[in-house]
Formats: structure tokens, sequence, C-alpha cells
């Protein structure tokens, strides 16, 4: 998606050091790029028509825009950080709910994540994806996972991932869930003796 990098390149470069007061854009330093060629140039060295370019506020954005309409996407520049806040809950003997939070930053969005219960991959969900328009599909990313094969003491991690690599989360452990239902109907019983005797001691 070529709108937020664009828009936040526009929101720097008129962010004032001192004060509250915007800067004005100077369009001369701007990059143009070429509708139909799809070259880039700074303004001071372009050599075109002018009527068939778009103007860009720095190389950078340029670099993107040229990247976009060529083949319709933006590659990422670096990995998206680690989820955080991995937990494990049982829901039943052998379902846990892995939850996790994630930060997006402008250049990753929402990516995709890889679940790993004792470093073994058990499901991919994949990230947001793009129409090869100017706006992502919406995502129907849920940041969490039933495992449904579960065992006590498993070791669950989450990865977020893009083209350069992933990056794993700290890990969460699903520690085995303990039966106290017989303790409590030990509990009751001794309870219930206990008052039949009083009852029988004063009757």
């Amino acid at each position: 998606m070529l709108a937020i990098p664009y828009f936040d390149a526009i929101a720097t470069a008129r962010m004032p050091q001192e004060g509250n007061q915007l800067l004005a854009l100077n369009p001369a330093q701007g990059w143009l790029g070429n509708i139909a060629t799809k070259e880039i140039a700074s303004v001071d060295n372009y050599q075109g028509n002018l009527t068939e370019t778009t103007w860009l506020p720095n190389e950078e954005t340029a670099r993107k825009w040229q990247e976009y309409v060529t083949i319709g996407k933006i590659k990422p520049t670096r990995k998206p950080t680690a989820p955080n806040n991995v937990q494990a809950t049982q829901i039943n003997a052998q379902e846990v709910l892995i939850t996790w939070d994630f930060t997006p930053d402008l250049e990753n969005g929402l990516p995709s994540f890889r679940i790993y219960r004792d470093n073994s991959l058990i499901q991919t969900l994949e990230g947001q994806k793009h129409n090869f328009g100017d706006a992502p599909d919406a995502t129907k990313i849920v940041l969490e996972f039933r495992d449904q094969q579960a065992k006590p003491g498993s070791n669950y991690t989450v990865a977020a991932f893009n083209q350069l690599g992933e990056s794993i989360s700290s890990s969460a452990i699903w520690t085995k869930h303990h039966d106290y239902s017989s303790y409590h109907r030990q509990l009751n019983n001794y309870h219930l003796d206990l008052i039949n005797s009083i009852n029988k001691k004063f009757n």
C-alpha cells in the first residue's frame, strides 16, 4: 500500500523542529514519476514531459511508487516485530487457546503468523492481502488459534513473518490442568459425615 508511506513522507517534511506551524512543501525538492514509463528522477534532473508525471515527496517514496506501479506491491525492507504477550489457556482436556498481541508498523501492516508447538509448526495464518489497488483487502485475521491436539506441558511460540524472515515471540507453556473434583467430593463427604455425627450426638 503506497498511501501510508506517501502521507508519512508528507507529514515528516512539513513537521517543524520548533513551534506548531507546519512547514510549506517545496515542490522543487521532490521527485517525479513518469506514469507511462515508470521512470523516476528528481525534479531538477527530470527531462521528460511534465504532464505525464506524478509528484512524489522524496526519493524513498519515489522508489516505492516505482516498485508499486511495476509489480503491484511494495516489498518489505525489514522483518516484522515479534508478537508479545503469548498465552496458552486450557479449554478442555485436549484443547488449548493460544492468544497473542501484535503492534503493526507502517511498512509491514498485519503480517502472516506461524504457530509452533514444541518447536514444530502446527498452523500458518495468512496476513493482510492486497488487491492491487491502493487499499488492502479487509483483514480477517484474529490473533488467536485453538490447538485441538494439545498435550500438557506443551511449549507454544508465535512468529510474525514476511519475505525477509520471521520474528519469534517468547514462549508460553501450558501446564496440565489438575482435576480437583475427586478432592472436592471427599471434602463434601467429610463434611456430611461430620454433620451426621454432630446430629447423632445431640439427638
